[in-house]
């Protein structure tokens, strides 16, 4: 089946993600002209040179990740992704996943808050295997499984320690929209406190490669 008979369910700057059966989805890469058209309507970057470099890059940053990942799959846990198969490079498909921006949406404060320390313990879970997610855009780049959290974007990845302990040092997570758009700010406190106790320097050292 092509992609021209499947549905369409959503659409970033690197992927367009399509519904595979009821249960998987297909994440093709966009072309260039869309990630143009992506950073335009998101006013990302200003200007025809400042976009088509950042489309290049990011083109750049989906190739090493995916091969990154290819490399050290044996390594991780398929749940803490979602089950993904690897196809033509960059396609993948995963499993179907409820968002964690709209489980948020729907459940209980305490219940987010036990989703939050699930977020944190995804974190910790993909650098036992040697890599992580580095844009912490966790209400759109990950899913939700009963009480866990997985890793839907497979695009922005970093396996260098040292980038990581730089992003922990300067708590980059506060600097994301996932971050500054909750509007529940007993959820956004409780945030900051998970993060600040579980995402340290110290248990980089103690869980990377382990």
């Amino acid at each position: 089946m092509s992609t021209n008979s499947k549905k369409v369910i959503g659409q970033g700057l690197q992927f367009r993600v399509y519904r595979v059966g009821r249960k998987r989805v297909l994440k093709k890469s966009t072309t260039h002209a869309e990630k143009l058209a992506t950073l335009k309507k998101w006013k990302l970057k200003r200007g025809k040179v400042a976009q088509e470099a950042f489309a290049r890059k990011t083109v750049q940053t989906l190739d090493r990740s995916l091969r990154g990942l290819r490399k050290i799959i044996s390594k991780v846990d398929p749940a803490l992704l979602g089950y993904p198969k690897f196809l033509r490079h960059p396609s993948y498909e995963q499993d179907y996943i409820l968002p964690l921006g709209a489980y948020l949406e729907r459940h209980s404060l305490s219940e987010n808050k036990r989703i939050i320390e699930a977020y944190a313990e995804n974190i910790i879970q993909t650098w036992r295997a040697g890599f992580a997610d580095m844009i912490f855009n966790f209400t759109v780049n990950c899913g939700v499984v009963g009480n866990r959290v997985v890793l839907l974007d497979l695009g922005e990845l970093t396996f260098s320690k040292n980038k990581i302990r730089a992003q922990i040092k300067k708590k980059d997570w506060l600097k994301q929209s996932s971050y500054t758009s909750l509007t529940d700010q007993k959820l956004k406190a409780y945030f900051r406190k998970v993060m600040d106790k579980k995402i340290t320097a110290r248990a980089l050292d103690r869980y990377w490669n382990c």
